[in-house]
């Protein structure tokens, strides 16, 4: 072979190589190119859903933007290190994330977990930075809630504890304290807590579950937390709501429970996890009349009644003899279920609660008599947490009830022309028509000595019986709001206090006293005393009254009444000093607009 022959052949096969070279580097570009994606992919893309407070998880398109041929920018490079790291997409997971994945955290030492720069550089010393990539940085920490970036942060569903306290603590959420219970509402779940009094919770998101499955991903939503009445008490009962998803019907598209996370921090974890206690009434209610059917009155919080009796709370009661007067006389005026809160209660009232639900249960007694245990937080709340008493029993139990009564042990709202409530509620529905509530003025039966009723002397010591014992009571009627007690219609209330409705979809009918009044027995509280006798409670109920506590005691024969008459008070040391009627009265109608109240 000749030398120029040798050379040409050389040549071919440079210009071979070469070629081979160029093709390869083509192949391989054009595969590194495909797996490109946007810094939009990272964050999820808006849905309709975000204006009703939602964060979706939907994945975007790849920009086709991107597909350009040419060197990775500074800015790619730092979005394939987030996409490795977290192992976004179903992409081979890297050092670092199969680290996070079997810690359950990452290490503290040189990262925290909300800094997704010292993410980056944690166990990677050649990772730099540009300012394309920082600004990257920023726009994903601004847009942390808004786009609900914390999802690329793997969160475990825990079941809830069956043996979980009455209030959980909850630690290093804002200004939350406890939780208490979670109640299906519709379209969104009502969580209610105990907090901070005015302290705002910005960072709180609500976590979803709708299935219990380990790897099941749940649906984020933003917390909406409120403050309920505190009476200047440094800690307030409050409640959080989590909007569910828009278009759920269905009783498989409704959580099995939530849980709440630092939305700042979601590599922190869940700080609490509650079940959706109500949420197979779904599949009962109706929503146009917001009421469970009637049909079905076996539903998880018990049959449809048309008045559902509140009483909170009960702590170190022994009054057994107060408990059955309270339970009778609800059932004579018109009550088809009494829901008690029970903090602590001496052996004899337990026995009475029992006796109430073993009847009922066997089919024996119409009334149903449901308590709840409600265990206090180690804080100050007002009166044993009453408001957040208060706010359980009619999210509980308003899909359950057609009109709901909020009292105490020692109070009867009487009505004077009717023999029921649903008779004096029909009679104002006439006058009146779509009320929200329904106002009860105050006024009390004095107790620091007894008055028995001509007639029922024997049946009121016998039956440990203030109904049939105290007939005087104050000549003085509280005026609106202070005293009163109130009958809801729970389909038209948002929130309600211990005297009155705070919000509402209605207004509030003031019954004037003459046609209903609540009798409230108790020490005297006006600074004059001065007395009437009034026997219309013991007139209208005292037979009726007498063979119910007749029925109830004879199946409670060994159980004590822990009552004892109370010993005659000097009227001198009457408590509370008035002001003046008028002056009272002006400070209660510069109220009425506020309340939605009408005379």
């Amino acid at each position: 072979m000749t030398e120029k022959r040798k050379f040409s052949f050389i040549k071919l096969v440079y210009i071979g190589v070469i070629s081979i070279c160029v093709l390869l580097v083509f192949l391989m570009y054009n595969t590194t190119d495909q797996k490109r994606f946007s810094c939009e992919e990272l964050l999820p893309t808006k849905t309709n859903n975000e204006e009703h407070g939602h964060l979706e998880e939907h994945p975007s398109q790849q920009d086709a933007q991107n597909k350009t041929k040419g060197k990775l920018s500074d800015s790619k490079r730092f979005e394939d290190k987030v996409r490795v790291f977290f192992n976004w997409g179903n992409r081979t997971s890297s050092p670092l994330a199969e680290t996070y994945k079997t810690k359950g955290k990452l290490p503290s030492s040189k990262a925290t977990r909300h800094n997704l720069i010292d993410i980056l550089k944690w166990g990677d010393d050649e990772a730099s930075l540009t300012e394309a990539a920082e600004k990257m940085i920023k726009e994903i920490r601004n847009s942390w809630d808004k786009n609900n970036y914390a999802k690329v942060i793997t969160l475990r569903h825990i079941s809830p504890s069956a043996q979980r306290p009455d209030f959980q603590a909850v630690k290093n959420l804002g200004s939350l304290l406890y939780v208490h219970a979670a109640l299906w509402q519709g379209d969104y779940v009502r969580i209610t807590v105990v907090k901070k009094l005015g302290v705002p919770v910005t960072n709180a998101l609500c976590v979803l579950w709708y299935s219990t499955d380990e790897k099941a991903k749940p649906h984020f939503v933003k917390a909406v937390v409120r403050d309920l009445q505190s009476y200047n008490f440094k800690n307030a009962c409050g409640y959080i709501k989590c909007v569910l998803k828009v278009g759920e019907s269905k009783e498989e598209e409704i959580p099995l429970h939530v849980s709440l996370v630092d939305g700042t921090d979601i590599g922190s974890g869940l700080k609490v996890t509650l079940p959706i206690e109500n949420r197979l009434i779904h599949k009962n209610v109706e929503k146009s009349i917001g009421i469970a059917k009637p049909a079905d009155n076996k539903t998880e919080s018990g049959q449809v009644v048309e008045f559902t009796v509140c009483i909170p709370t009960m702590y170190r009661f022994g009054n057994a003899g107060m408990l059955v007067e309270k339970l009778e006389m609800s059932r004579l005026l018109g009550a088809g279920r009494v829901v008690l809160y029970k903090t602590s209660v001496k052996p004899n009232v337990e026995a009475v609660l029992k006796m109430y639900m073993r009847e009922f249960a066997a089919g024996r007694e119409t009334l149903e008599v449901v308590t709840h245990s409600w265990k206090q937080p180690p804080i100050t709340l007002h009166y044993w947490g009453q408001i957040a008493a208060i706010d359980d029993c009619l999210y509980r139990y308003k899909w359950n009830s057609r009109f709901m009564v909020f009292t105490d042990l020692d109070e009867f709202i009487i009505p004077l022309h009717h023999a029921t409530w649903s008779e004096l509620i029909a009679d104002r529905e006439k006058l009146s028509p779509g009320n929200a509530a329904f106002m009860i003025r105050s006024s009390v039966m004095t107790k620091d000595h007894s008055s028995p009723a001509k007639g029922f002397e024997a049946e009121a010591l016998h039956y440990y019986s203030e109904v049939l014992r105290l007939t005087e009571r104050d000549d003085y009627i509280w005026p609106p709001i202070q005293k009163s007690k109130v009958i809801i219609n729970p389909a038209k209330i948002e929130s309600i206090g211990v005297h009155h409705v705070y919000e509402g979809y209605g207004l509030t009918d003031i019954v004037p006293p003459d046609q209903a009044m609540l009798f409230h027995y108790r020490l005297p509280t006006t600074e004059a005393c001065k007395r009437v006798k009034d026997t219309r409670v013991v007139d209208k109920y005292g037979q009726k009254l007498v063979v119910r506590l007749k029925a109830a005691w004879a199946k409670l024969k060994d159980v004590s009444s822990g009552w004892t008459p109370t010993n005659k008070t000097n009227k001198a040391k009457c408590q509370v000093k008035l002001s003046g009627q008028k002056q009272i009265a002006e400070d209660t109608y510069e109220n009425i607009d506020k309340f939605n109240l009408i005379l």
